[in-house]
């Protein structure tokens, strides 16, 4: 149980910063705000470090394993959210690439940021619902 408040907490502490996120971009676009790229560079940092070195690693080796062979029903819901696991790097070096092009280039290419911004906290918040509102019940029973 204490490994499911784990998992639980670090979902919230991602979709906590990814909510910043999508608000200092707001605050950008629609309130003429100054960009605070050491922010967003920390902020990437963050996702790029977190997930992909700690969260994913974790999951996969105690949580999912243990799953296949306790229930081999969630096998189809296993198998997709691995391949989300190695699709959320891809997308994480789109958000570094887009910011870096949003820096040295300027504040037309704030669109771009923040469609990038958008995209990886939908595709968080939809691989987090499917562990935390599938995986984790199984995991519980």
């Amino acid at each position: 149980m204490q490994a499911i408040r784990i998992i639980h907490d670090e979902h919230r502490a991602l979709a906590a910063l990814l909510h910043g996120m999508l608000y200092l971009v707001r605050q950008i676009r629609y309130r003429g705000a100054k960009p605070n790229f050491d922010v967003f560079e920390a902020m990437v940092y963050y996702i790029h470090a977190f997930p992909e070195r700690f969260h994913h690693p974790k999951e996969e080796k105690y949580l999912f394993r243990i799953l296949r062979v306790r229930n081999p029903g969630a096998a189809l819901v296993l198998d997709r959210l691995q391949v989300e696991h190695r699709a959320s790097g891809d997308k994480i070096r789109t958000l570094e690439r887009a910011l870096a092009r949003y820096q040295q280039e300027g504040s037309e290419l704030l669109a771009p940021f923040g469609a990038a911004v958008a995209d990886y906290a939908a595709f968080h918040w939809a691989h987090a619902g499917a562990e935390e509102n599938v995986l984790l019940p199984q995991a519980e029973a």
